[in-house]
């Protein structure tokens, strides 16, 4: 009798062993699919979600000890003006800097650079 007591106790606890086994094959599924979606991403969907990210960081910036306003030009009175200086610096920028979703690297005249 005692013998088949502890098969059970074996049994559930490779079941138990295996069960947390799959899920943690799920999680790294999961993620290497979230990580996989992310890297072919497109870049207007990156600067959308940077956009979308804006208020977030600026809530942990420091705060300012003095407070000075720049007017890069044009009127800034609307959000529309607002998104898009946010989206004239977002394309200067991506054009200074070569993206590669492929995690090749590049050097200052855009030519690819053999990574070792």
């Amino acid at each position: 009798m005692r013998e088949l007591e502890l098969d059970g106790e074996i049994a559930v606890g490779a079941r138990r062993s295996r069960a947390a086994h799959d899920d943690a094959l799920l999680d790294l599924e999961r993620d290497r699919i979230r990580i996989d979606n992310t890297n072919h991403r497109s870049a207007a969907a990156t600067q959308a979600q940077l956009v979308d990210s804006l208020p977030q960081i600026v809530v942990q910036l420091p705060t300012p000890g003095e407070l000075t306003t720049y007017q890069l030009g044009g009127d800034l009175s609307g959000l529309s003006a607002l998104i898009g200086q946010l989206t004239r610096v977002l394309e200067t920028w991506s054009a200074a800097r070569p993206m590669s979703v492929s995690g090749a690297v590049f050097d200052e005249s855009g030519d690819q650079v053999n990574r070792r």
